[in-house]
């Protein structure tokens, strides 16, 4: 959605004959949309997926519960 809405204000700025700004504000909604996206940083496993990778290379399974 951030992208989008980045994309059509750079569209705007280009428009109006902007190009430098417009570059700059698609490049850093583009960016934001990077560092926050799942493919950065994939949901944690499951609790069945957990003890199989414990159980293949040995390493203990360490549960966090938010706010406790």
């Amino acid at each position: 959605m951030l992208t989008a809405a980045g994309a059509l204000g750079a569209a705007g700025l280009l428009a109006d004959g902007n190009t430098v700004p417009a570059a700059v504000a698609l490049s850093a909604c583009v960016a934001f949309a990077a560092v926050n996206s799942p493919l950065l940083f994939p949901p944690s496993p499951g609790a069945e997926e957990a003890r199989r990778r414990s159980a293949a290379d040995g390493r203990p399974v360490i549960r966090w519960r938010h706010g406790t």
